[in-house]
């Protein structure tokens, strides 16, 4: 593992870390103070950016706490990244949900529907493409055979779609069943956290 750069990310300081495997770049880690503090032995430091291979940024994050003495390191996972939260399970305490910062607005929630049709049918096979999201009067209808759910407003069916604090989602969802048990595979779906992203 090198350090890529040493620079300021949003007016702090921050260093940027290339995490390597059998000679190559497999992902990368920025890394900063938590505001106001110094990134020094013993302090807390938070994970700005990264990319890469999950299992890759679990190995550097630990070889990072053991070679920089960093007392604590915080690091924002958007919840749909299964495989990093699981990854860092056994290295981390369990996080807190946070929300998100920034504003989405879906603009056409069908057309957003069929574009990940073809994603629905990795995650779900062909029952995916038997589910239908329609517009119904101010609200929305899912439908997977007999069964429906009714979502009575844009925002809501946003929640629905793109995420919202894990108890309140689950409350989303329409009663068990497979409607219930199929959404519960495809959603949320992963989107860009950041800023003010239109779908």
């Amino acid at each position: 593992m090198a350090v890529l750069a040493t620079g300021r990310v949003h007016d702090v300081p921050a260093d940027g870390w290339i995490i390597e495997a059998g000679g190559s770049s497999v992902a990368w880690v920025i890394v900063g103070p938590v505001w106001g503090q110094p990134l020094a032995p013993g302090g807390p430091a938070v994970v700005l950016d990264w990319a890469g291979s999950r299992v890759a940024l679990v190995a550097g994050l630990r070889a990072l706490m053991a070679r920089t003495g960093w007392g604590s390191l915080s690091v924002a996972i958007p919840a749909w990244d299964r495989d990093f939260i699981l990854g860092l399970a056994g290295l981390a305490e369990p996080g807190d949900w946070s929300g998100v910062p920034g504003t989405q607005v879906l603009l056409d929630p069908g057309r957003l529907w069929r574009r990940l049709g073809p994603a629905f049918a990795r995650r779900l096979g062909p029952v995916a493409a038997r589910i239908r999201l329609a517009s119904e009067g101010t609200g929305f209808d899912i439908r997977l055979g007999s069964e429906h759910h009714r979502i009575p407003d844009l925002p809501t069916l946003t929640r629905l779609l793109l995420g919202d604090s894990p108890d309140n989602w689950v409350s989303l969802l329409p009663p068990r069943g497979v409607l219930h048990e199929a959404l519960r595979e495809l959603l949320p779906i992963p989107f860009p956290p950041i800023g003010l992203n239109y779908m």
